[in-house]
């Protein structure tokens, strides 16, 4: 899903992220996103809350008064999880980019997926700060482009005009789609990947991910493979592989 992000919406999840952490959280929730949102001034997003009576300072307010803050010397370590409502954000931001023909997931679409939503604490903010998921809408889609243009490669218009000349394949009676647990797995993976900076995430950060979980630390065992050994394993793969190169 991030690798279709654009740099500012991945820098909105790196600020919720923050912004939980910030506030003692050891879980990303929608109003997170909505603080992350809120942290970018410059993009359509927050201009679109601002002038919708919704700022960084008043939002963060609210967040301590609906959920609180945890001890100040608490600080949550390695990977914060999303919540299911603030996945199903994410998720909804990459349909809302589809629908509206728009090839890169920006922090207008995530703002989009957030109201997109009908409960949860970022829209009992939005309703307290005075305003409404359509009034949100009703406000930001007019600001956003035309569909993108889609310009494909002369190989690849060639490639798909002589695929069109060739007899259709017999159609396929299934599907294959990764499960929830899945799908969890790649987005702590990607998470994990932009708290540290990378724009990138491989088999590595998909290993480090997994033997957190109790079913696969079993398997494990039952091989003679503690945790601890494949973080090691982890550890001198990453080291192998230097520092990332300059982009």
């Amino acid at each position: 899903m991030f690798e279709r992000f654009s740099s500012t919406a991945r820098q909105v999840v790196v600020n919720a992220q923050e912004q939980a952490r910030g506030l003692g959280h050891s879980y990303i929730g929608t109003e997170h996103e909505l603080l992350g949102l809120l942290s970018d001034t410059d993009s359509t997003a927050c201009q679109v809350l601002n002038a919708s009576g919704v700022t960084l300072d008043g939002a963060r307010e609210r967040v301590l008064g609906i959920v609180g803050r945890h001890d100040p010397e608490y600080r949550a370590s390695g990977r914060i999880p999303f919540t299911a409502r603030a996945k199903a954000v994410l998720e909804s931001a990459m349909r809302e980019a589809l629908r509206l023909g728009h090839q890169t997931i920006t922090p207008e679409h995530l703002l989009l997926g957030l109201t997109s939503e009908s409960e949860g604490v970022a829209i009992e903010i939005l309703v307290d700060c005075g305003t409404s998921t359509a009034a949100i809408r009703e406000r930001l889609l007019p600001m956003l482009p035309d569909r993108d243009p889609v310009i494909a490669p002369a190989r690849d218009r060639a490639a798909r005009t002589a695929a069109a000349a060739r007899p259709a394949p017999a159609a396929v009676s299934f599907s294959v789609s990764p499960d929830r647990s899945l799908q969890s797995f790649l987005m702590f993976a990607a998470g994990r990947a932009l708290s540290e900076g990378r724009d990138q995430f491989g088999m590595m950060d998909l290993l480090d991910v997994l033997v957190d979980e109790p079913e696969a630390r079993g398997a494990l065992a039952e091989l003679g493979i503690e945790q601890e050994m494949v973080r090691a394993a982890i550890r001198r793969a990453r080291r192998s592989e230097g520092p990332p190169e300059a982009q």
